[in-house]
């Protein structure tokens, strides 16, 4: 419930990224990282490439900035619902 109510207030905040394309997921979240741990963000898609940020092991409502193929908004809200 927690993140459906975080994702209703990003969307609410930035409206903006509702207008994301139909041509890949328009949204992330991430999964299958330990509590303690955090998802690396690199330059390129090589552990080796240098890292440019992080985000935490609960981060939710991350949006697409290219990739395409996966989930629709749509679909994202309603895995959120499922949990």
């Amino acid at each position: 419930m927690k993140r459906m109510i975080l994702t209703i207030i990003i969307c609410l905040l930035f409206p903006s990224i509702l207008y994301a394309e139909a041509d890949g997921p328009d949204y992330y979240e991430v999964q299958k990282v330990a509590s303690d741990g955090v998802l690396n963000i690199r330059e390129n898609s090589d552990w080796k490439s240098t890292k440019l940020g992080e985000i935490p092991y609960n981060g939710t409502c991350f949006q697409n900035q290219g990739y395409v193929g996966g989930l629709t908004f749509q679909e994202f809200t309603e895995l959120l619902e499922e949990q």
